[in-house]
């Protein structure tokens, strides 16, 4: 198995269908969230994750780039009755 140089870089010699193959994969991951503790969060992610696979003699050869992303917002819930004791007085 080799290494990359990179960081993060994964490359792996493979044989495949009995041929000499290097397989390539390099994530890239950014993670954000907002905490307010009492009462929500905010969290957001974006990856990109790199592949390939190469060879000489190989059938079929790929270099893709996949992309995904996500935000996620969770509202706290508040106790039995404590929704009363927000309430402006006279209300």
């Amino acid at each position: 198995m080799g290494s990359g140089a990179e960081r993060g870089l994964v490359n792996l010699e493979a044989t495949l269908m009995g041929q000499e193959a290097d397989f390539k994969f390099q994530p890239w991951i950014a993670s954000v969230q907002y905490t307010n503790q009492e009462h929500w969060s905010l969290t957001a992610e974006y990856a990109l994750r790199q592949q390939s696979l190469s060879g000489d003699h190989l059938p079929r050869t790929f270099d893709i780039t996949g992309e995904s992303w996500y935000v996620q917002y969770q509202r706290a819930s508040l106790p039995t009755g404590a929704a009363d004791s927000l309430r402006p007085a006279g209300q």
